[in-house]
């Protein structure tokens, strides 16, 4: 196992970690960013969000890429822009780079290009990649090969304001080929972000499996959360820091897990979702 971590450890260094990578946003961008990172293939389309308007690149080495967005605003006079990756794009991990006038803010290891969006997927919540912050010390590990990884940034506890300041607000999802993860605060009761639970949700409805994470304790989960995520357009499973009460199991459509380790994942493949207390 020690083998397995330090292998995995350089697949993260050599796809996300570059130098100032997981830097603390503090310019135009917003997401994706270091610990959010996007998975596409070349010629899809990738949502970019900014405090405004701006021109858009990806970076790799000395190699730069124009992107050409088409824009909308979202609430809170943010601006979004839509942008086509080039069809010739390699695969590998860029950073994105946005531009307003001679100030350039960059986002490394934001922009993940794979030849083929993966089939299958090992997920397990671990140690946080060297150069993440203290306060940063879990992240969810999204493994798609022997070679490939990425880690999403999970907030320790008691950390969510600094979290949410470095890599944006709660909740989020992230799609990954065929299958959509949402990733949300069970103690976060505030009426605006249980809104936003919903057309998350619906957003990735036409997912194979949708899985969602709680970066938090769910026993106190408002029953608002528990009837969009379980009831209305129930999830496949909830992950979450803890083991949940009994009550949780009544709902019939969604099972519950503790969080999986690298020791024990979360196999998620197109016919199945192999959980870690189940065998093949």
């Amino acid at each position: 196992m020690e083998t397995l971590n330090l292998y995995i450890a350089t697949c993260v260094l050599a796809l996300l970690l570059t130098v100032g990578a997981w830097a603390a946003p503090s310019g135009v961008l917003l997401a994706p960013s270091e610990g959010r990172p996007v998975i596409q293939v070349p010629g899809a389309s990738i949502t970019v969000s900014l405090r405004q308007e701006a021109s858009l690149s990806l970076v790799q080495g000395d190699s730069t890429y124009p992107l050409v967005p088409t824009w909308s605003t979202l609430d809170g006079d943010r601006a979004q822009a839509t942008c086509a990756l080039p069809a010739n794009l390699p695969a590998g991990i860029y950073a994105l780079r946005a531009n307003l006038g001679k100030q350039a803010d960059v986002h490394e290891g934001a922009v993940v290009v794979v030849e083929a969006l993966p089939e299958a997927l090992r997920l397990y919540v671990g140690a946080a990649p060297k150069g993440l912050p203290d306060a940063d010390t879990r992240a969810l590990w999204i493994q798609w090969s022997d070679e490939e990884a990425v880690a999403i940034a999970l907030p320790a506890q008691g950390t969510i304001q600094a979290y949410e300041h470095r890599y944006g607000a709660l909740p989020f999802t992230l799609e990954v080929g065929d299958y959509g993860l949402l990733f949300f605060d069970g103690q976060d009761s505030r009426e605006a972000r249980l809104g936003q639970l919903y057309p998350l949700r619906r957003a990735l409805i036409a997912k194979t499996w949708t899985v969602a994470i709680s970066t938090t304790p769910c026993a106190n989960l408002p029953f608002r959360a528990q009837l969009t995520l379980f009831e209305d357009d129930p999830v496949q499973l909830l992950l979450s820091p803890t083991p949940l009460p009994e009550a949780f199991h009544e709902w019939s459509h969604t099972r519950f897990r503790p969080y999986p380790s690298v020791d024990a994942p979360l196999r998620v493949m197109p016919n199945r979702l192999l959980l870690p207390d189940e065998k093949p």
